[in-house]
């Protein structure tokens, strides 16, 4: 008598079911590493799309620096109305946005400009030393701080030790002479002053100060307003009137009583798109209205703007690339501006 045969085909349908299983699961790994490739290459393209529209923005920031030729620099004109042109720009792209904007660095102190002051400078508070006093003085009682005349020489003399050239203690601090390296002895890790130009505004944080003096400017020059207020660039030493902030302006009054009506007299005249913002417009009593004073203002002044900083953001599907440049005027090919430094992100 014969075996009864086994019926097999519900093995086969488990084989096949399996089988089905390990490739739909092979479909599903390939298609996700191309799509894996494809959106790497998408955000790659975006990347290097993003980065070249950042370098056009800072080349349109440039021909509109070069384009406002040597007329005096104020608020008033195109290359301070670039975010408000940014979009008439950006409509050039398809697939991407560009945001740009300059600022005036020659409104800001050049704070590499007290490497050249003398001790009579510091003593009598002439020039760029006495503006960067009075500076110190106007932000300390902003903050409710306040140091007093041989504290603000203090922070002035230590500065200037950084940048000077030599490694003698200037005079006119609370210190005395000698090496500049004993005011280092406390410091660790050790390092003493480069004796050069600051290259950036963080150097600051750097020096070191007496522990009074250093708590109260901490707070003074907080982070915001050194940005705001101070430049490491090379602006000629002058200070650009038509751009100077608030704080500065009233920085560049020697009599504590006119600050404020000085400053206020400089923003009224400003404001005015009628008025002239070239020449010595601030030493003309006209101009100043009841402020006498004017022509005893500092002669670090002028109405030029030397140096720029320009912020460029662009924008290309989901990648993003910020640009931040230092452009001086000059100094390019045929006298176009020159990118001094240049940092992507």
């Amino acid at each position: 008598m014969m075996c009864p045969r086994h019926d097999e085909r519900g093995v086969v349908a488990v084989m096949v079911l399996f089988v089905l299983a390990v490739a739909a699961f092979l479909v599903m790994e390939m298609t996700y590493g191309v799509r894996v490739e494809h959106a790497g290459s998408v955000w790659f393209r975006d990347m290097v799309h993003a980065r070249w529209l950042a370098e056009g923005g800072l080349e349109w920031a440039c021909a509109r620096i070069r384009a406002d030729g040597g007329t005096p620099d104020h608020f008033g004109e195109d290359w301070n109305k670039l975010s408000e042109l940014s979009e008439a720009f950006s409509d050039a792209f398809r697939t991407g946005s560009v945001e740009c904007s300059i600022e005036d660095e020659t409104g800001k102190f050049p704070i590499n400009a007290l490497a050249l002051v003398t001790d009579k400078d510091i003593e009598q508070g002439k020039g760029v030393a006495g503006v960067f006093l009075r500076l110190l003085d106007v932000l300390g009682r902003e903050r409710g701080l306040q140091l007093d005349i041989k504290e603000r020489r203090e922070v002035l003399v230590r500065v200037k030790d950084w940048i000077d050239a030599d490694t003698v203690r200037s005079a006119g601090g609370t210190g005395g002479t000698g090496p500049e390296s004993a005011d280092y002895t406390g410091v660790s890790p050790k390092y003493s002053p480069p004796n050069r130009p600051m290259r950036t505004l963080d150097e600051l944080l750097l020096i070191p100060m007496p522990k009074k003096i250093g708590l109260a400017l901490k707070s003074v020059l907080e982070l915001d307003a050194v940005s705001r207020l101070f430049t490491v660039q090379d602006t000629g030493g002058k200070i650009n009137i038509n751009t100077a902030p608030k704080a500065l302006l009233m920085a560049l009054v020697s009599d504590e009583k006119m600050r404020e009506p000085f400053r206020d007299a400089v923003l009224e005249y400003r404001a005015d798109p009628d008025n002239d913002l070239g020449g010595t417009w601030y030493r003309e009593r006209d101009n100043m209205g009841n402020v006498a004073y004017a022509p005893m203002l500092p002669d670090c002044l002028g109405v030029m703007a030397r140096v720029y900083f320009v912020r460029v953001e662009a924008h290309s599907g989901m990648a993003v690339r910020r640009l931040a440049a230092f452009v001086s005027r000059t100094g390019g090919r045929d006298g176009a501006p020159a990118v001094l430094w240049q940092q992507v992100s």
